[in-house]
């Protein structure tokens, strides 16, 4: 479609039609020689004015009301979704209406949302300009978790450093337990050398004991 500032009539047809209207009319069809097509009676070239005048004008009402309808089947087109996620409570509304209410509730929940994370990180929440300020309070909440990374990073560099402590000392416990079986066993063989050593001990005072015993009776036995 051509645009109102570029398009203008097709004269030569549009002069056709005239002369044919006009000559039905009885007007004089007359024009000045070498004259640009200029009528020579003046109601004629009025008529031939206006003529072109309403034309042009039918033509732009044209073009206004195709630009309505295109607007208007591009609204619906791109609306058709509020019309497939109607619920009950918006049947009967127009969908300017329901989409300003939906957007009126997203905006509502927006703020509470807002609301929410003002207490969450402890900032201040402009109940009138709160839209305005999200950029500062996005900026606070990068603070903030840039403190608790901070502060998580600390916090594994301890863990970490925990973990080599506990690692340390499993490995001196590790090696505690082999010494204390080492002396256990140390410990057992010097108690098992000494039972040995007690058993001949023993063995030892029993026979030495019966070599006296022995020895008393043959004393007695050689008395006169």
């Amino acid at each position: 479609m051509s645009s109102q500032t570029s398009w203008e009539p097709d004269f030569a047809a549009e002069s056709a039609k005239f002369r044919k209207d006009a000559a039905e009319e009885g007007m004089c069809l007359d024009t000045y020689p070498g004259g640009g097509g200029f009528y020579v009676e003046q109601r004629t070239q009025h008529a031939w004015a206006e003529w072109i005048r309403r034309v042009v004008a039918e033509h732009m009402e044209n073009e206004r009301l195709q630009s309505a309808e295109n607007a208007l089947v591009e609204w619906v087109e791109k609306t058709d979704w509020v019309q497939k996620t109607c619920h009950w409570s918006e049947l009967g509304k127009h969908r300017a209406d329901v989409l300003r209410e939906r957007i009126e509730q997203l905006q509502a929940g927006f703020k509470n949302f807002h609301r929410s994370l003002c207490v969450r990180f402890g900032y201040f929440h402009d109940e009138a300009d709160w839209q305005r300020d999200q950029v500062s309070l996005e900026e606070h909440i990068a603070t903030q978790l840039n403190h608790v990374n901070a502060e998580n990073a600390a916090l594994r560099g301890q863990v970490e450093a925990l973990r080599r402590a506990a690692g340390q000392l499993q490995e001196e416990k590790e090696a505690l337990i082999e010494d204390l079986a080492f002396e256990k066993s140390q410990v057992e063989a010097t108690l098992q050398a000494h039972a040995k050593l007690l058993a001949a001990t023993v063995r030892a005072e029993g026979a030495r004991d019966q070599l006296t015993s022995e020895n008393e009776t043959l004393r007695l036995k050689v008395r006169p």
